[in-house]
């Protein structure tokens, strides 16, 4: 079976279904990580303090994105190529993270895609593993997007860092 099939589920989504829910869809679907499910979902960590069963929380809900997925292009790195004239096809089309080309010993072209550094934190998440670093940022992510917006003469605006 092909898995042509795409989907990106947000947080409430994955936090809301059970693993044989989710163990469903990567038989059907090629799930989509942005990047920003996996900070939210690392966010989580700032409410330690008043949830100590966060972390069995964080590595229950993060088996949920690590089986049949592909993580997203960072869209600031699309984003500063565009700005510098290197523009991103835009057809419809999966962007994944660790993409690179790569020439084979026939000479024919293709893509390889690399996502160790990523894969390595899903999985020590799974184990219950969070950083120092993974803790304290949590804590300033959340502290910046739980921001009121800004308003100014009735317009609303969002400030993105």
């Amino acid at each position: 079976m092909s898995l042509d099939l795409r989907i990106i589920l947000d947080k409430s989504v994955i936090f809301g279904l059970n693993n044989p829910e989710i163990d469903s869809f990567d038989r059907y679907f090629f799930q989509i990580i942005p990047p920003i499910l996996l900070n939210e979902i690392c966010a989580d960590l700032s409410k330690e303090t008043e949830d100590p069963t966060i972390k069995n929380r964080i590595a229950n809900h993060t088996y949920r994105i690590s089986g049949n997925r592909g993580l997203a292009f960072k869209y600031r790195e699309i984003l500063g190529n565009s700005l510098i004239g290197n523009e991103v096809p835009m057809e419809g089309k999966f962007l994944p993270a660790g993409e690179r080309m790569v020439r084979s010993t026939d000479g024919s072209i293709g893509t390889v895609v690399e996502t160790d550094e990523e894969d390595e934190i899903i999985s020590r998440w799974e184990r219950k593993e969070f950083t120092e670093a993974e803790k304290s940022w949590a804590i300033k992510w959340r502290r910046i997007y739980e921001r009121p917006l800004i308003s100014n003469n009735g317009l609303t605006s969002i400030v993105i860092c």
